[in-house]
């Protein structure tokens, strides 16, 4: 029951999804590589990000997503989509300590978060 009830509200999800390949992204642009404060200061956030999803409180992580995110999907798209995904993982058990990266790709700098996430039902 609880898989067909995933599925149903995934599937409410997806109605309000607008796939469309002619849009352009909003341009993002980085003059330079992150500085170590930099790098901390999106480490923490990604700490404080993992941790509200990790208890349940998807709808508080819009507000530390990227802007790249928030212009391309709405607050209740990614609240909704988050919280049926955890509902087939089940509940959150722990989670391993990550890396993170800078990385240049297409005149964007962006961060890569790595950790190892452990659910009940994975």
């Amino acid at each position: 029951m609880k898989h067909l009830a995933a599925v149903l509200l995934m599937l409410s999800l997806l109605s309000g999804c607008d796939i469309s390949f002619n849009k352009i992204p909003p341009k993002v642009i980085a003059s330079e590589p992150a500085t170590k404060q930099q790098q901390r200061q999106v480490f923490e956030a990604t700490v404080v990000f993992l941790q509200l999803l990790d208890s349940g409180k998807a709808d508080q992580s819009w507000s530390l997503t990227s802007p790249l995110l928030k212009a391309t999907t709405p607050e209740v798209i990614w609240s909704n989509t988050v919280k049926a995904m955890r509902l087939g993982l089940g509940t959150f058990v722990e989670r391993k300590s990550a890396n993170i990266g800078f990385t240049t790709h297409i005149d964007v700098l962006y961060r890569a978060c790595n950790g190892k996430g452990s659910f009940s039902r994975r």
